[in-house]
């Protein structure tokens, strides 16, 4: 498999699937955690030099701008598909998205948990948990229930 075909998703396919049983976090909990163990344990190459460009990228612009366009392709894609799931705020939730899955991703590949590859198990109840909070409906202001703008 190239990099190319790891790391397409279709968010048509995505939504379809989501949509068709009703339960569109467990059905993207369960891609999320599928993309993310496979990344871990099969693909750590791509993600690990995904990391050393964003390093380089801050000491050598012309490189940044590539970095950049990269990150793009990813946050719009996600915004779609949180928009096509009913997002109030898509934009800032993608970069939720990703900024979560990059930390994930770093912890087990290079940070304090490399020395251990997490479960399927593990990461599906991650991203289910993070999912829900992400997705749930903002509460009226000064109730202190809701989701991440609540």
């Amino acid at each position: 498999m190239t990099e190319e075909e790891h790391l397409r998703v279709d968010p048509d396919a995505l939504i379809s699937a989501a949509t068709a049983d009703g339960n569109a976090t467990e059905t993207l909990a369960a891609a999320l955690a599928g993309f993310l163990h496979g990344t871990i344990t099969e693909h750590s190459e791509y993600t690990l030099a995904r990391f050393e460009l964003a390093l380089e990228a801050n000491r050598r612009p012309e490189l940044r701008e590539v970095y950049d366009r990269l990150g793009l392709r990813f946050r719009t894609m996600a915004a779609e598909l949180l928009t096509r799931l009913g997002s109030a705020d898509p934009e800032r939730q993608a970069r939720s998205l990703l900024s979560w899955t990059d930390g994930i991703l770093f912890n087990f590949l290079a940070g304090a948990d490399s020395a251990r590859h997490p479960s399927y198990g593990e990461l599906h109840a991650d991203a289910t948990e993070f999912l829900r909070a992400l997705l749930a409906p903002a509460a009226p202001p000064g109730t202190g229930r809701g989701g991440a703008t609540g």
